[in-house]
């Protein structure tokens, strides 16, 4: 960490990024504002709104083109959501490069927005406020605190009635004819997604509301949940057409999902494609469509799909699975630029042997272009193999990494263990 013109070994650190953290809660869109440029600032201004990563290099092909937002928290939480990752106001200016390091812009701050926090030692200190414009201060503060509370819990409420006419009106659990079309034409496994025991996907017809398609389509919903605690928070939506097409294939259009707001901006999230019924061990894989094309080939054990690599480096063994769970498989995904799903795999295996479980990491050793494994059991079409024949074929484009466990350190917590399969809604 530098501390630039401050100079100070015994000053607590600690102490200073809590009395920071309080101190810019409830401000943290003023101060993305104040400190970042372009579509960073965009994000911060419209809260919801998709728009361009300011990372591109950080993405694979599709450029970081619409993939991040801020949610209507972010005042008070001063995150910023992307595929390539999350990041805090702090992390987005020290990434381009604006200041060095986040102490540095956090010292920007405190002096930009005249904040009551200690700093080491130094000629720069910030300018002080009188006690009356510190308790001013204070009072806006704790009103934009208790503002943002009272949307959140609004929110909550929109939420639970959104979802539960998505999830109970628009969606159900029978295969429609578009939705079967789209699964083969996927080369994903119908017998495994369409089981009326999938708990997390369901079919139907809602509206689209695209670039410039708006009107009622078929889709695909699957239901994601709190890694942790299996609770569901949002429901991501996969459009196609009557043909079983993509609509950006069939229409151009950019983004054909679509994922309603994750309650209480819970994270990391996932889908659970199979449950853990009589068998130790769980495969996750970063994607939904990647990781059913894995089960459509392996006959045992959980399946649960993360949201995106960041879900993967993340995963967290439910806690209702944990006293079952022995062996965890990370099917990561080949991205040719940056091996994000590679780094997400082995950071995740490095934590998870640490907490007791064996795991299993492969990457595919297909060619030397960006690949996943749906896409691998599409272009063998591995589907069409008898059942007994698919996990051996599928292996055999594996390069694996065994990662055996370390030490037993799990957590028990009896409230998370019960059983949230129920949406609840």
């Amino acid at each position: 960490m530098s501390t630039g013109k401050y100079f100070s070994k015994t000053f607590d650190f600690n102490k200073f990024w809590s009395d920071f953290n309080s101190a810019a809660c409830g401000m943290w869109d003023e101060i993305a504002i104040k400190l970042l440029g372009g579509t960073a600032r965009e994000a911060a201004q419209h809260p919801n709104k998709v728009v361009d990563c300011p990372f591109p290099a950080a993405h694979g092909e599709s450029k970081g083109i619409k993939k991040m937002r801020v949610k209507a928290s972010f005042a008070g939480d001063g995150m910023y959501f992307c595929s390539c990752g999350h990041k805090s106001v702090l992390d987005m200016a020290v990434e381009s490069g604006q200041f060095r390091t986040k102490f540095d812009a956090a010292v920007e701050v405190i002096n930009a927005f005249k904040l009551n926090v200690k700093l080491p030692a130094t000629k720069m200190k910030p300018k002080g406020l009188t006690k009356e414009e510190e308790a001013e201060r204070e009072a806006a503060r704790q009103a934009k605190i208790r503002e943002r509370e009272k949307a959140e819990a609004e929110s909550h409420v929109k939420w639970h009635g959104f979802i539960k006419n998505l999830w109970e009106r628009d969606l159900h659990k029978g295969l429609t004819r578009p939705a079967e079309l789209y699964l083969k034409r996927r080369s994903l496994p119908v017998e495994l997604i369409a089981n009326p025991a999938a708990e997390d996907v369901r079919f139907g017809v809602s509206q689209f509301r695209g670039e410039t398609l708006k009107q009622r389509m078929p889709l695909m919903g699957t239901l994601l949940r709190c890694q942790k605690t299996l609770k569901p928070v949002a429901v991501q939506r996969t459009f196609f057409t009557e043909s079983g097409v993509r609509l950006k294939h069939a229409f151009g259009e950019m983004n054909d999902k679509m994922c309603t707001k994750i309650l209480g901006s819970v994270w990391p999230v996932c889908t659970v494609v199979r449950k853990l019924l009589d068998h130790d061990t769980v495969h996750v894989g970063e994607g939904f469509e990647t990781i059913a094309a894995v089960g459509g080939c392996i006959a045992d054990g959980a399946v649960v799909s993360t949201m995106n690599d960041d879900g993967l480096a993340q995963y967290t063994v439910p806690s209702i699975w944990e006293d079952r769970v022995n062996t965890i498989c990370l099917w990561a995904d080949h991205d040719l630029e940056s091996q994000a799903g590679y780094h997400a795999a082995l950071k995740a295996a490095m934590r998870l042997q640490t907490e007791g479980y064996k795991v299993v990491v492969l990457y595919p050793n297909y060619g030397t272009e960006s690949v996943d494994w749906q896409a691998i059991v599409q272009k063998e079409g591995l589907l069409n193999l008898p059942m007994e024949l698919r996990k051996k074929a599928l292996l055999k484009f594996a390069s694996i990494t065994i990662f055996e466990p370390l030490a037993i350190n799990r957590e028990e917590d009896d409230h998370d263990k019960q059983d949230h399969f129920s949406i609840a809604v």
